[in-house]
This record gives C-alpha cells, sequence and structure tokens, in this order.
C-alpha cells in the first residue's frame, strides 16, 4: 500500500506543479474530474504475508488555482474508490472494501506545506478486517527550515 502512495504523490506532485504556467498574470483555475480510474502494485498485507496484488479503483475530482503573478498554487485531490488485495498464496484471504484519500499543496512565496491522508477499510474472505489509515505532512520555509512527520497504521484482526 506504501508504494502505491508514493507513486500516487509523486505523479499528483508532478500535476500540480504543471497544471499552470508559474508566471500567469491573472489568477487561474482548474478542475478535473476523474472515474474508474486503476492502478495496481504488488504488496504485503499488514502481517508481511503475501505477496498480494493490490487493485485500486478510484473516481475524484483534483483543483489547481495559480495566483496572480506567480505568487502562490494551491492543488487539491480527492478520491474515493474500491481496493482488493488477491494473495498469490491461496490459502490466504483476498480483502475487499473502501478508500478515501485526499491531498492539498499550498505553495507561496512564504511557505510550502503539503499533506496527505488516506483511510481505508477492507475485509477478508476469513472474516477478517484490516484498517490501513495514513497521514504525511510537510511544511517548507523559504530558508530552508523543513518540518515534516509522517503517521501510518495497519491493523489486520
Amino acid at each position: 500500500m506504501t508504494r502505491w502512495l508514493a507513486a500516487a504523490l509523486v505523479v499528483l506532485s508532478a500535476v500540480a506543479v504543471t497544471a499552470t504556467p508559474s508566471f500567469a498574470s491573472q489568477a487561474s483555475t482548474d478542475t478535473e474530474h476523474f472515474t474508474n480510474m486503476v492502478e495496481s502494485d504488488v504488496v504485503p498485507d499488514c502481517n508481511g504475508n503475501g505477496p498480494y496484488t493490490e487493485t485500486f479503483v478510484s473516481s475524484g475530482v483534483m483543483h489547481t488555482t495559480q495566483l496572480a503573478g506567480g505568487l502562490g498554487f494551491h492543488f487539491t485531490v480527492t478520491a474515493v474508490g474500491t481496493d482488493t488485495l488477491v494473495p498469490s498464496d491461496p490459502s490466504l484471504p483476498t480483502f475487499t472494501g473502501h478508500f478515501t484519500f485526499w491531498e492539498g499543496d499550498n505553495i507561496s512565496q512564504k511557505t510550502d506545506i503539503e499533506t496527505f491522508t488516506q483511510s481505508e477499510i477492507l475485509r477478508g474472505t476469513d472474516g477478517s478486517t484490516l484498517r490501513f489509515t495514513i497521514v504525511l505532512q510537510t511544511a517548507a520555509a523559504p530558508n530552508g527550515h523543513v518540518v515534516s512527520f509522517a503517521h501510518s497504521n495497519c491493523v489486520q484482526r
């Protein structure tokens, strides 16, 4: 799950940076909706079992605002969808359920703040439950000072 998250952050950040020109003379906004976007990866479960083929199917919206004169930039993406984990070992359970994630980037001449949250609950074919949450935030000041934290939790019962 974390490999997918890292890849999504890289892709979403690249979209945010390239979505509008940095020296726009007027403020500009762009909103894009996406439906049934499929992402797949190979991951272990919370207990290190697997490998599992994980498939996300998501729908959501991305919104970008570029302030006049390139003085600031705001980007958000919100998505919901389904997540399925299919094990390569047939004796392990298959997990299915829902997820939600949100990312926001706020860039100005004074700060660069990025936040990401994700939550999912999956049910196993054996009756078990997998709960996964993650919160990431990074704040950078013009002097190069960076404050960041990451918290994740994966519980399987």
